[in-house]
């Protein structure tokens, strides 16, 4: 139901976009914008997440006191690190025609749409992969659908406030 939700959004918002023949920007205070730039989508409550690397062992053994302080025995195991989603901190994000915009309590990110290699959305969030990064990064937004096809359709159009021709992939 929730994904049924988000995509009619979307389907909206498209339908919007090809009657107009552009998108609308919207008014954000807060923000320093370079020129030419315009904000699409703006999240109040977002949360930023990446991985971290978290080790886990696993092991066991048995030891047997001789007397005080000896011990004879010992254990045995396995130290082994996997990448896990962890919160880095929550805040304000903007989608610009040329950024994505993260401004946090801790932490601020800020990615140029010309490096985004892609935007998938996920349950609850997007999930974007950048140039000259090795790891993704997710955002927590209110519809994902609709933030992935907004950075697709910004990454194909010259100019958001003229759009003649319009194709979108959303999985």
């Amino acid at each position: 139901e929730r994904k049924k939700k988000f995509l009619d959004e979307l389907a909206t918002f498209v339908d919007q976009i090809k009657a107009r023949k552009s998108m609308v920007p919207i008014e954000i205070s807060g923000i320093a914008f370079k020129e030419d730039e315009d904000a699409y989508l703006n999240e109040k409550d977002c949360v930023l997440y990446e991985t971290r690397a978290v080790r886990h062992h696993i092991g066991g053994g048995i030891g047997l006191r001789i007397m005080k302080g000896v011990y004879v025995g010992g254990t045995r195991g396995a130290s082994e690190s996997r990448d896990e989603w962890r919160t880095i901190d929550q805040g304000h994000c903007v989608l610009t025609n040329k950024r994505i915009i993260f401004d946090g309590s801790k932490e601020n990110r800020v990615i140029a749409l010309a490096k985004v290699i892609s935007a998938s959305p996920w349950a609850d969030s997007i999930e974007v992969s950048i140039e000259n990064r090795k790891k993704s990064m997710l955002l927590k937004v209110s519809n994902p659908y609709l933030w992935s096809a907004v950075i697709q359709i910004l990454s194909q159009v010259r100019n958001p406030k003229q759009i003649d021709k319009l194709s979108l992939e959303i999985k």
